[in-house]
């Protein structure tokens, strides 16, 4: 009767837990525990009855239906999981050579395809990324090196210097491109932008006058200091660029002292040149 009710396939009814490979009891009334739970249904019971149909006295036999059962089930389960990897497997592969339907997946599917066909053609390739570089570097030196040596060259030919000084008078600079003062006037005319610093720093001393003793006479000093300034890199001595930007010659000097390059650029179109002090 337990086998046609196949009890060996349902969990224990003590402990709700399947019987698996421990040991298994089958009583004269046909119903199945483990032994562990039966004995201990009989010592907290204080009698010796069957846990279900309460059938005292009961003879009992040990069977091993559930080990039996839990080899099928196990078997069962090792070829599910192995069935369901190769089909898996073979799905994967499926939608590798089938496109889907979806316009999402679609899209998906040609993009894997393109890079998988730009991978395999990329490593079919010798591409020397290196070697490539190093021939560039190269190319970059030898071209650098042969445009210092035509600028070089040009450099030694005579240059018509009252031609460039025309070229600077006609740009009008009025400062330094180094410290930002006034050039000397007599070599740029530039009264009139004298005369309008001049007018600027009068108005800025005569706005002072309503304010106190002490801070017009801060302001007063201020105004002179600056005012020295400025008439000091005025009179300069200037230097004139074969590329006709002028600049203070202290200036300049400083500025080829603190150059990290083996090639003196002028500092406002970055070219080379030949300098004429003025």
């Amino acid at each position: 009767m337990s086998e046609k009710r196949e009890d060996s396939k349902q969990p224990c009814v003590i402990c709700r837990e399947v019987f698996g490979k421990a040991t298994q009891v089958l009583l004269s009334c046909s119903h199945v525990f483990h032994l562990i739970c039966l004995q201990s249904f009989k010592q907290y019971a204080g009698k010796r009855s069957c846990p279900v149909c309460r059938h005292q006295p009961y003879q009992a036999t040990v069977i091993y239906d559930g080990v039996f059962w839990h080899r099928i089930l196990s078997a069962t389960a090792i070829q599910a999981f192995w069935r369901g990897y190769l089909i898996r497997k073979w799905y994967r592969e499926l939608r590798k050579k089938i496109p889907p339907q979806e316009p999402l997946l679609r899209n998906r599917f040609y993009t894997e395809k393109l890079q998988e066909l730009t991978d395999r053609l990329v490593e079919a390739c010798d591409t020397g990324i290196s070697r490539f570089l190093s021939v560039l570097d190269n190319s970059l030196a030898v071209s650098r090196q042969t445009f210092y040596q035509l600028e070089a060259s040009g450099r030694t030919a005579t240059i018509d210097w009252s031609q460039v000084k025309q070229q600077a008078l006609r740009r009008d600079d009025h400062e330094c491109a180094i410290c930002i003062l006034p050039l000397n006037q007599s070599i740029l005319n530039n009264n009139q932008h004298s005369a309008s610093n001049t007018a600027n720093l009068s108005k800025l001393t005569g706005s002072m006058g309503a304010e106190e003793p002490h801070r017009r006479q801060a302001s007063k000093t201020s105004a002179d200091g600056r005012q020295d300034e400025v008439n000091d890199a005025s009179e300069a001595q200037m230097v004139l660029l074969s590329c006709s930007h002028i600049f203070h010659a202290q200036c300049f000097q400083l500025f080829e002292d603190i150059c990290l390059q083996g090639q003196f650029l002028c500092p406002v179109c970055r070219k080379t040149y030949q300098k004429l002090l003025l």
